[in-house]
């Protein structure tokens, strides 16, 4: 039965208690443990290759909701989520713990002296 995700937080949380690796866009690069996600692409529709990652070994797949129907995805381990190409760096950030809200950024702009000044910083903050 297929499982209907509503938020990328939601995905994140999902696709944890599945997967054991990573997550993967391409079928052809799943490792056992791995998580596909799989959208309509320009040429293909990545959802075709459902059966292909879970063979390979992918504990779960995570697939775009619209028009998800004719695929007729039975398998437990396949949730989709509406809009997820849009939405897959949301659910990345989530499922890897957010780790840019770590991040300290300082930005230099400006016409002159940018070198030197980056410089300066990196040195001041150590």
């Amino acid at each position: 039965m297929l499982t209907r995700l509503k938020s990328p937080d939601a995905a994140a949380r999902w696709l944890t208690e599945w997967c054991t690796g990573t997550l993967r866009t391409d079928s052809r690069q799943v490792m056992p443990g791995d998580a596909f996600i799989a959208w309509p692409g320009y040429a293909r529709d990545g959802r075709e290759f459902v059966a292909a990652a879970l063979a390979a070994g992918a504990s779960t797949c995570l697939v775009e909701e619209a028009d998800v129907e004719r695929f007729g995805f039975v398998d437990a381990r396949v949730a989709s989520l509406p809009g997820l190409k849009a939405r897959t760096g949301e659910v990345a950030a989530a499922f890897f713990g957010k780790p840019t809200d770590k991040l300290d950024v300082i930005a230099v702009t400006g016409t002159n002296g940018k070198t030197s000044t980056a410089w300066w910083l990196a040195q001041a903050l150590g």
